[in-house]
């Protein structure tokens, strides 16, 4: 694609060329000049950034992206440790938001990465962090689909997931009190708390509900 941008094959020849035909000849030389303006109005937020910064976050999310095992809320302990206490990218109040707005989007609680990626490093750093966190996972259950149906079956795996499950259970339970502490400290947010977990278990509802619910009530309230 690059190459039929910047190295457009040149017109053909023409033993008598026709009346008209240089200027045909000249427009068709200068057709590449806007489609490479606009390839490097699209590398621009790229370009803003030092590649270090790029290679921190796809580093960071890529290593946190082979440790998330039973869903995407074992992810959220890892990134306090990481984003906030290790890195300082965000503030804890930052995360919790970022873990908001993941939910209103489609796609997993992963999809957080890139709202923190976007903080630190703008586009460049939202695309780099996004990379990192879901293509590892992706390569790694790619490359490992032929041996699926023998590990499903394998005792030693089915030993080691009862252990993970445990630990995924611990993990869940950590996330669960890392984005406690960033709650604000007042009877309505005990009250949301107390709402929020009933119906999701008595009627199963979908976050997208849940999630634009409470902050209506949190913009009216506090």
């Amino acid at each position: 694609m690059s190459g039929f941008f910047f190295f457009p094959p040149p017109p053909p020849p023409f033993p008598l060329p026709p009346p008209g035909a240089a200027k045909a000849v000249a427009r068709a030389g200068a057709a590449p000049a806007p489609r490479r303006a606009l390839l490097l109005l699209a590398a621009l937020p790229l370009l803003g950034f030092a590649p270090g910064v790029l290679l921190k976050l796809l580093a960071a999310f890529a290593g946190m992206s082979l440790l998330m095992f039973g869903g995407g809320y074992v992810f959220i302990p890892m990134l306090q440790q990481t984003v906030v206490d290790g890195y300082g990218w965000v503030s804890r109040r930052e995360l919790v938001d970022a873990l908001a707005m993941g939910q209103l989007t489609p796609g997993p609680v992963a999809i957080s990465a890139a709202f923190i990626g976007y903080k630190v490093a703008g586009v460049a750093g939202a695309a780099a962090a996004a990379i990192g966190v879901f293509a590892p996972a992706a390569l790694l259950t790619v490359a490992c689909a032929r041996l699926l149906e023998r590990l499903r079956d394998s005792a030693n795996v089915k030993a080691a997931l009862r252990g993970v499950r445990a630990a995924v259970l611990g993990m869940v339970c950590a996330a669960a009190v890392v984005v406690g502490k960033a709650a604000a400290p007042q009877w309505v947010s005990l009250a949301l708390f107390a709402l929020t977990f009933g119906l999701l278990l008595r009627y199963k509802l979908e976050a997208v509900w849940i999630v634009p619910a409470a902050g209506l009530i949190g913009y009216v309230v506090f």
